[in-house]
């Protein structure tokens, strides 16, 4: 089994880390939702559902209020890696060299 980190490149799809998790790719629906053209349908009907469903609710100030959650959203999961993990409080005792950042876990509702 080879690893993550020994220098080859990045993984096009999901199907290429199949070795690391047998027991999600023996599984025919993830098998499925996990092919490229499928996961990006999947996710295109998922968000644009929530996009008219906001616009029924709200119009386009519903329309605008999902865009930015969206937004909000997808920049605080890239918080989480990019900020919280070089800037916050380390357990001295620990191995990792993680960090936890205090205000992006409260912003991303425990995240961190």
């Amino acid at each position: 089994m080879r690893s993550l980190f020994d220098g080859h490149h990045r993984p096009l799809t999901n199907q290429e880390y199949n070795d690391y998790a047998k027991d999600v790719s023996r599984d025919p629906v993830l098998a499925w939702m996990s092919r490229p053209k499928v996961y990006v349908t999947l996710v295109a009907v998922y968000t644009l559902g929530a996009f008219i469903r906001a616009y029924i609710h709200a119009g386009l100030a519903g329309v605008q209020l999902a865009f930015f959650c969206y937004i909000y959203v997808y920049n605080l999961g890239d918080a989480v890696d990019s900020i919280s993990h070089f800037f916050g409080s380390r357990n001295p005792r620990s191995k990792h060299l993680a960090t936890n950042n205090r205000l992006i876990g409260i912003l991303a509702y425990g995240q961190v």
